[in-house]
């Protein structure tokens, strides 16, 4: 599959595999299954992390008239998905949030 990579990210993470093959003798693609694990923590989670937090960071995600129950299960996912366990910066993403 590797093989298929021919430019952008895609061609500088397998090189990247290769790379560290040559220098730890070991390849970290065995499987399908780990290839698929290893796409997807390289090119998805932190995108999808980058995405949450740029939501939490918008003015456009306030709580405007929604039901304050409905926005708080809201941003507790958002909170969730960004992987924040810092109280302190979960207070202020959240002063953020009801006052925009």
């Amino acid at each position: 599959m590797l093989s298929f990579f021919r430019s952008g990210q895609a061609v500088k993470w397998s090189e990247n595999l290769f790379k560290e093959e040559s220098n730890t003798k070991v390849f970290s693609v065995v499987t399908w299954l780990k290839f698929e694990e290893l796409f997807y923590a390289h090119f998805f989670l932190i995108n999808v992390k980058t995405e949450v937090i740029n939501k939490l960071e918008e003015t456009s995600y306030c709580q405007d008239s929604h039901l304050v129950k409905d926005n708080l299960n809201k941003f507790q996912a958002l909170i969730f998905k960004t992987g924040y366990i810092d109280f302190y910066t979960i207070i202020v993403k959240f002063k953020v949030f009801l006052y925009h």
